[in-house]
């Protein structure tokens, strides 16, 4: 088992573990209940992302295009009539 992500919240956990699943890479959030401790607990990324040895590289190359590592904003995303964009620039 290997760490590929370190979260900031629960909600980019998940975020990541979909996308991770999505693939169809296996994948385990570890941490996520210290999110609670927040404030009790030393500052750190206490969630992190996990998957097996085998499917790494696979884990690896997803998050490599997942825009919300990236730290990339699709403006035109941004820019959309509704407002709402392309569900974070995920797209069908």
């Amino acid at each position: 088992m290997r760490v590929v992500h370190h979260a900031a919240n629960p909600v980019e956990a998940h975020l990541v573990k979909h996308a991770l699943e999505a693939d169809g890479v296996l994948v385990f959030v570890l941490g996520e209940s210290l999110a609670g401790g927040v404030g009790e607990l030393p500052a750190g990324s206490f969630i992190q992302v996990a998957v097996p040895d085998g499917q790494v590289d696979a884990a690896e190359a997803v998050l490599r295009e997942l825009p919300l590592l990236a730290g990339s904003v699709d403006d035109d995303a941004l820019a959309d009539d509704d407002g709402l964009g392309d569900a974070a620039g995920l797209t069908a």
